[in-house]
């Protein structure tokens, strides 16, 4: 009697989750199919025609430098008048006819062409590793990418508050590729008094210029000028992890070591195209109250030392200076 019972409770049980399976089978072969409709999705000349007007339409609105616009747009434009052209058959190769076009009238590798892929929202927490300060009293930060957002400016208010009673401070940037130059600004704002200028990025084709300056409000105590600090740098740091070397070598007891960096001082934005695709190309550049950056030339270091030797340099100087004071 009690396993009859047993087998009529499971009986509904077992019938709706053979249901859920049956919908999740076929949300999921919808989407297959939608994926494959747009991956081999026939390229019309109608279809090509629209993609070449929405492209050139970005460069126009968005690249700074207008002559180098005004060339890629020509070329584009011009496709199907070249002697090798083969109208393409699919969205690959329509890809790789309009990314041999513009290559072709400005040689410029920040502009690049690529399919859409739909990216999650990650964690801006994790691209911190590590903030801890060791029995010496020296504080290590490791940072990884600039993320962008209020958890991204959250957890460096977390990592700044837990290093603040550190007698010096070593900062490991040197695997920091970039990321958002706005949360970069926020954390010079604990190295440098409110609204100090940190120069600006232009735009010459737009006339436009955003000021770059050290946070008037952040939700921690800055650090005193007097705290040493140590910048580990390398050459896969570019744009906004060099903009954020370039602005601390400014600043008193402060030393830049490991390698120069990428020298990138120009800052990229991927735009959305018909059909899934993507452009990425630069919208801005960085100068200072100078007019100057460190494009082609990289931030150079203090102390130009071999990556894998520079954290033992940098605890040894700190240390160093914890002990004599």
């Amino acid at each position: 009697m009690n396993c009859l019972m047993t087998r009529s409770m499971y009986r509904p049980m077992l019938k709706r989750m053979i249901n859920l399976v049956g919908k999740l089978l076929l949300i999921l072969a919808l989407f297959w199919q939608s994926f494959v409709i747009a991956t081999e999705q026939e390229i019309t000349p109608y279809l090509q025609q629209a993609i070449v007007e929405k492209l050139s339409q970005v460069i126009t609105q968005n690249y700074p430098d207008k002559d180098a616009a005004d060339k890629m747009v020509i070329a584009l434009k011009g496709i199907t008048w070249q002697t090798s052209y083969q109208a393409p058959a699919n969205r690959e190769e329509l890809l790789e006819l309009l990314g041999q076009t513009i290559a072709s009238a400005k040689h410029d590798s920040y502009v690049a062409l690529s399919v859409h892929e739909q990216k999650g929202l990650g964690d801006s927490i994790h691209e911190i590793e590590d903030a801890t300060i060791d029995q010496d009293g020296i504080g290590y930060f490791k940072l990884n990418n600039f993320n962008s957002g209020a958890q991204a400016t959250l957890a460096i208010d977390k990592a700044m508050q837990t290093l603040q009673e550190s007698c010096a401070l070593i900062l490991d940037f040197s695997e920091l590729d970039g990321g958002d130059i706005e949360t970069a600004e926020y954390l010079l704002s604990y190295f440098f008094a409110p609204e100090h200028s940190f120069g600006s990025l232009v735009n010459d084709r737009r006339n436009e210029q955003l000021a770059l300056a050290s946070n008037k409000t952040i939700a921690g105590q800055r650090f005193n000028d007097q705290i040493p600090v140590v910048l580990l740098t390398s050459p896969f740091m570019q744009a906004s992890g060099e903009f954020f070397a370039y602005q601390l070598k400014q600043r008193p007891k402060t030393a830049l070591i490991g390698r120069s960096t990428m020298g990138v001082a120009t800052w990229l934005k991927t735009l959305n195209l018909p059909l899934g695709l993507q452009i990425e190309l630069p919208v801005a550049y960085y100068q200072d109250s100078n007019g100057e950056n460190w494009q082609q030339i990289g931030v150079t270091p203090d102390i130009d030392i071999a990556i894998e030797a520079s954290l033992a340099e940098a605890r040894r100087l700190t240390r160093q200076w914890c002990e004599s004071h």
